[in-house]
């Protein structure tokens, strides 16, 4: 079972408020984005399962342009972290072509794949197990 990591970066918006994306290393893009202090990734696992042409991570998940991904669009607010889709004010909805914050953040969360590091653009090598983590894993 290839394991691709996952690898969490923080930056700040302008006014520098604190987010953070976690890249997914199979597709090279942006998997999870949280905007303010990330608080969570501990509990986030860092790896995504790859198996037969599916991944584990693939109904869940930003990357839209992975052809791996089959997250609905009325999933993408959970992802971001959103209770409800918040509409955003009339001047931000005529610069950014959208009344929806869950919308802006997906492009946003695309646009970020274009400043990645270049390194994580690609696709990344699958962690290799030994047979004893893949006999511990089974227990």
């Amino acid at each position: 079972m290839p394991k691709y990591p996952l690898t969490c970066l923080d930056y700040q918006l302008q006014g520098g408020q604190p987010f953070t994306v976690t890249v997914c290393g199979y597709s090279g893009k942006v998997k999870h984005m949280m905007i303010g202090p990330d608080t969570t990734r501990h509990l986030r696992t860092g790896a995504v399962d790859i198996t037969g042409g599916r991944c584990e991570a693939g109904m869940h998940c930003l990357a839209l342009g992975c052809p791996l991904n089959k997250t609905e669009p009325l999933h993408l607010g959970h992802i971001l972290e959103m209770w409800s889709d918040e509409p955003l004010d009339e001047e931000t909805a005529r610069l950014c072509g959208t009344k929806s914050t869950v919308d802006l953040l997906v492009k946003f969360a695309d646009k970020m794949n274009e400043v990645l590091p270049e390194d994580l653009r690609k696709r990344q090598e699958p962690e290799k197990y030994s047979e004893q983590k893949l006999e511990d894993a089974r227990k």
